[in-house]
C-alpha cells in the first residue's frame, strides 16, 4: 500500500451506518480530525478497520466504537462514558475528557489511558484489640495525581477508643497534623511531596489508638468524612474513601458472621476462656440450644461446621469457664 493511503472497510457484522472510504496522506491528518468531528453525532455507532491510522474524535457523549488498527488507534472524546473496544498492533491511545469511561483494549506495543481526573482512593483498615491494648490500623492510599495536600475527618467513638496520633510511613508525606477533636470527629491533614508519591496502592500512615475500659465490648466503626485533595495547580479533586472498624473486647465476647467464601462465624473473646456456642430459630422463645464448647486460645477463634437449616437462624456465645 502507498504510505499516504488510508483505508477503512466494514467488519463482518452489520452496522447502523454505511462505512466511508477515503484516501489521504498523513500530512492531512488534522483535516481528518475536522471531517470526523463533523461526521460523528450523538448516539451513533461506528465500527472500523484501519490498516494505518484510526482516529475517532467525538464532541458529543456516549459514542459506541469498535475498531481494529494495525498501526495507531487514537480515541479522543470530549464527553463522559464512551464505550470503546479496540485492538491495536502498535499504539492505542484513549484520551477522555471525563472520568469512568468503559474501555476494553488490546495493544501489542503501547496502551495509554489519559483521563481528566484519574482515580484517587483512601481507606482506613480494621483490627481487633483487647482491653486497654494499644494498636494501629493503616491509612491506605492510591493516586496518580500530583497531590500536595490531603485532608479528612475521622469519626470514632471516643467513649471506646482514644486516638493517640498518626505516624507517616510513606516518602511523600512532608508532614501530618491531627487537629482538635470536635463533635464532627478528628481532623487530619497531610502535606505531600507530589514528586515522591508511589504509583501503586501503599500505606500512607498508621492511625494509633488505645481502648477505653469504662464500657463493655463493642464494634467501633472508623468512618472517613469531609475528605478533599489538592493538586499542585490548586485544583481540588474528589476522594473515594473506604471505612474500617475496631473490634474492642473488654469482658463479653463478640460474634461476627461472614457469608464469603462460605457461611462462617468468628468468635472474638478473651484468650484462655471457654465459650458455649448456642443457637435458636426464634428470639421470642427461651429455647436456646447449646451446639458445642470451645476453648479460646487467642483473641480470634473461627467457628466452623455451622449450617442454617431453618428460614432464620440465630447464634450467641456465653462464657462458661474458667
Amino acid at each position: 500500500m502507498n504510505p499516504c493511503e488510508h483505508s477503512s472497510e466494514r467488519l463482518n457484522h452489520p452496522v447502523r451506518h454505511s462505512p466511508r472510504r477515503w484516501r489521504a496522506c498523513p500530512a492531512l491528518l488534522p483535516l481528518l480530525f475536522l471531517l470526523l468531528t463533523r461526521l460523528l453525532s450523538f448516539g451513533q455507532t461506528y465500527e472500523a478497520v484501519s490498516r494505518e491510522i484510526s482516529v475517532f474524535n467525538f464532541g458529543t457523549p456516549f459514542p459506541s466504537v469498535e475498531a481494529i488498527s494495525r498501526e495507531v488507534s487514537v480515541f479522543n472524546f470530549g464527553a463522559s462514558f464512551p464505550s470503546v473496544e479496540a485492538v491495536s498492533r502498535e499504539v492505542s491511545v484513549f484520551n477522555f475528557g471525563a472520568v469512568f469511561p468503559s474501555v476494553e483494549a488490546i495493544s501489542r506495543e503501547v496502551s495509554v489511558f489519559n483521563y481528566r481526573v484519574p482515580p484517587l482512593g483512601f481507606s482506613v483498615g480494621s483490627t481487633n484489640i483487647l482491653g486497654t491494648e494499644i494498636n494501629q490500623v493503616p491509612f491506605t492510599f492510591l493516586t496518580l495525581l500530583d497531590l500536595t495536600n490531603l485532608s479528612l475527618t475521622l469519626q470514632a467513638d471516643d467513649s471506646h477508643l482514644q486516638i493517640l496520633g498518626v505516624t507517616p510511613v510513606s516518602p511523600e508525606v512532608v508532614s501530618v497534623a491531627l487537629g482538635t477533636v470536635s463533635s464532627n470527629g478528628h481532623p487530619i491533614a497531610f502535606t505531600l511531596n507530589s514528586g515522591a508519591i508511589p504509583a501503586t496502592t501503599h500505606v500512607l500512615a498508621w492511625l494509633n489508638f488505645q481502648g477505653i475500659t469504662n464500657l463493655d465490648s463493642a464494634i467501633v466503626p472508623l468512618i472517613i468524612t469531609h475528605s478533599t485533595a489538592t493538586r499542585a495547580s490548586g485544583q481540588v479533586v474528589p476522594v473515594a474513601t473506604a471505612n474500617g472498624q475496631v473490634i474492642l473486647i473488654m469482658t463479653n465476647s463478640i460474634l461476627v458472621a461472614s457469608a464469603k467464601p462460605q457461611f462462617g462465624i468468628t468468635l472474638y473473646g478473651l484468650p484462655g476462656a471457654t465459650y458455649a456456642i448456642e443457637t435458636t430459630t426464634n428470639l421470642a422463645l427461651p429455647d436456646w440450644q447449646e451446639l458445642e464448647r470451645l476453648f479460646q486460645g487467642g483473641p480470634i477463634l473461627p467457628i466452623t461446621g455451622l449450617t442454617n437449616t431453618a428460614a432464620q437462624q440465630f447464634y450467641r456465645t456465653k462464657q462458661v469457664g474458667p
